[in-house]
């Protein structure tokens, strides 16, 4: 999913789900969430400034991809 919305175009040390996990999750622990803070909760090291330049609108578009598939997961019972 995330090569088909353009988010992942390569095979990088911090993934798609680690992504995700750190947008739906890790905001979720952080009373203040700031790149700073979203850098220290991921196990990969990465910069703030690599992290603020994977929000683009293809990151959106991958999130919403994600969230979309949880919605029609939990629509059909599953």
């Amino acid at each position: 999913m995330a090569k088909a919305t353009g988010f992942m175009k390569r095979k990088r040390k911090f993934s798609a789900f680690e992504f995700v996990l750190l947008m739906v999750v890790g905001q979720m622990a952080m009373v203040h969430p700031s790149l700073s803070g979203m850098v220290e909760a991921v196990r990969v090291k990465i910069s703030r400034v690599a992290l603020h330049l994977r929000f683009t609108a293809q990151a959106a578009e991958f999130l919403l991809a994600c969230l979309k598939l949880v919605l029609m997961t939990m629509g059909n019972g599953s």
